[in-house]
């Protein structure tokens, strides 16, 4: 009887910590502790590089990413490193994550910790809305986000400066899957260290009336559209970003106060998305059609 209730009690602990809610879903994660605080929202480290659906993809050259640890901590981290033993040799390797649908996940943010050692590239962060999520990374279209994180500084002597990215919205990249890929680069004279932590991508229901609490609704309008578009109640909103389907950004603008418009007469025929966000970084996403 014991044993059956231990077994019940540990089947139900691995739901939870596997369970993608509408309130939060997470992304494997592999994580050094003892040089980023850890996300309490999940704890879970993992020693293969393939764990939860990511995959790796090379291109150039055959040091693929992996997972690595420090002797001194059980934790594990994405690593990826073109100088061997031999001597330095070109890369191009990816680090991809598996699909997750905006649609299921409308406020989709990703976060990661990364470090930096040796000169070199830095890394590059994409999104892809048409990945088929097995082949080359060249058989899809992939959007670069890197300017929106934040990167650690290149530390030449070899030691480890830990920085979080800070919360980056994917809310705009619409897709049946929406793939998060990490692109490490270097030549055969320039081998960086990249070590990549605490990835994931987290699902919030906080909304825009945490920040318009007298009216909570977004107002768009017309809607289908021929020319001006109109933004209402967007008050405590600082920036707005119009993108197509597959997350391409076509405009994004800063506005002030309750009311905003822009011209979209010259936009093609179609379904395109508005996001709005704070200095908070709180998102909201509405649609909209172009006649």
């Amino acid at each position: 009887m014991r044993k059956n209730l231990l077994f019940v009690v540990i089947a139900t602990m691995i739901a939870i910590n596997f369970s993608y809610g509408q309130s939060f879903r997470s992304l494997p994660i592999y994580r050094y502790f003892n040089a980023v605080a850890p996300d309490s929202l999940n704890t879970l480290d993992s020693t293969a590089i393939t764990y939860g659906g990511w995959s790796v993809q090379s291109v150039t050259g055959t040091d693929a990413w992996y997972v690595g640890h420090y002797s001194t901590s059980g934790n594990y981290y994405a690593h990826c490193n073109g100088y061997l033993a031999t001597g330095q040799t070109a890369q191009e390797q990816w680090f991809i994550s598996p699909g997750f649908s905006t649609v299921t996940y409308p406020n989709a943010t990703l976060k990661f910790s990364s470090c930096q050692k040796f000169a070199g590239r830095p890394i590059k962060v994409l999104v892809s809305t048409n990945y088929n999520g097995t082949g080359l990374p060249a058989t899809a279209t992939w959007t670069d986000i890197t300017s929106s994180l934040v990167l650690p500084p290149t530390n030449i002597s070899g030691t480890r400066t830990w920085k979080s990215s800070g919360n980056v919205s994917l809310a705009s990249y619409v897709g049946a899957n929406v793939f998060v890929a990490f692109r490490y680069v270097c030549t055969a004279d320039s081998a960086t260290d990249w070590e990549v932590d605490s990835i994931s991508v987290t699902n919030t229901n906080i909304g825009i009336h945490n920040i318009n609490p007298v009216n909570n609704l977004i107002s768009v309008y017309p809607n289908p559209v021929s020319s001006v578009l109109y933004f209402n109640n967007i008050e405590g909103i600082e920036t707005v970003k119009v993108s197509n389907v597959i997350g391409e950004a076509i405009e994004n603008f800063k506005v002030s106060g309750n009311n905003a418009s822009i011209d979209v007469s010259t936009l093609k025929r179609g379904l395109y998305f508005v996001t709005f966000m704070n200095k908070e970084g709180i998102i909201s996403t509405k649609k909209f059609t172009k006649e």
